[in-house]
């Protein structure tokens, strides 16, 4: 999604996909200041990264080296954008006691039952959108439970309107920052986790601020239980390349897909990146005991 604007992004977790590089206004330092910079702080890049020294893509390159400010805080997960029209606020007003559970928790498997009305297996799902996956997600499974985490707006209000007209009911919606919800799951408490197309984040100092890295990860596989699956998926081959190396640093997390694509609804950014002749790359993982 392109945009104009030379405000501040504000991103939801897989939420918004900037495939051009908003700015802030207090940021236009020139392409050669920026390079200067960015030489500066790459060899303590490196020491920070703890990727390979050389020679995979893991190493500290001119393409995934930071910016010397780093992303501003929350900037991944816990910054809400787009506007929210009076008609979405009151659904969300309206609809939200009867799907959504705090943001604030807890997220402990006696508020689990409670918030959902039912045990089950968990299944968590990053970033949903308008939730037209999600709640594909939950109709094969009538037995689990699906937790979708979603900060923009917007879409939260479409899916809260389109649980509440057509379900199903074992869904449940929480407006919050997805790292901290994965922080205060039960370990082992989770049979599936998802994060379809995340933000790219595509420029290099940038990269920093992509959803998957070592400490997703690293919470990925606390959260699962034995058995458990990760499934990743993205149009930004660079991005893929990102997550199997990512990945690759959690030995409990072993590859049961890396080509092809599982059965799962066409998301709206997965359709996009179709139309602009981008290959969808769908990773999943299945947690070692």
């Amino acid at each position: 999604m392109k945009t104009s604007t030379d405000f501040p992004p504000e991103v939801s977790a897989g939420a918004h996909r900037p495939d051009a590089e908003p700015r802030h206004p207090t940021a236009r330092a020139s392409a050669s200041t920026r390079e200067t910079t960015d030489r500066l702080v790459r060899s303590a890049y490196a020491g920070w990264r703890q990727g390979p020294e050389t020679g995979d893509a893991g190493s500290v390159t001119d393409d995934d080296a930071p910016s010397v400010t780093g992303p501003p805080p929350g900037v991944r997960t816990t910054r809400r954008r787009g506007r929210t029209s009076a008609a979405k606020t009151a659904v969300l007003d309206q609809l939200g006691p009867a799907w959504t559970l705090p943001a604030a928790g807890p997220w402990d498997a006696a508020a689990l039952d409670a918030g959902f009305g039912q045990g089950g297996p968990l299944r968590v799902d990053i970033g949903v959108g308008s939730g037209e996956a999600t709640r594909a997600w939950a109709v094969e499974a009538p037995e689990a439970r699906v937790l979708a985490i979603e900060l923009h707006r917007p879409g939260l209000a479409k899916l809260l309107g389109a649980l509440e007209a057509d379900g199903p009911a074992n869904v449940r919606v929480v407006e919050a920052d997805a790292l901290g919800v994965l922080e205060q799951l039960d370990p082992g408490s989770v049979a599936a986790l998802r994060l379809l197309f995340p933000d790219p984040w595509p420029k290099r100092r940038h990269v920093e601020r992509r959803m998957v890295d070592r400490a997703f990860v690293g919470l990925a596989a606390r959260v699962l239980e034995p058995g458990g699956q990760l499934h990743l998926a993205t149009d930004w081959a660079d991005y893929a390349e990102h997550m199997r190396t990512m990945v690759a640093t959690e030995p409990r997390l072993a590859r049961v897909l890396d080509a092809g694509r599982p059965a799962r609804p066409v998301t709206t950014y997965e359709r996009r990146g179709l139309e602009l002749g981008r290959t969808i790359t769908d990773l999943v993982y299945r947690l070692d005991a």
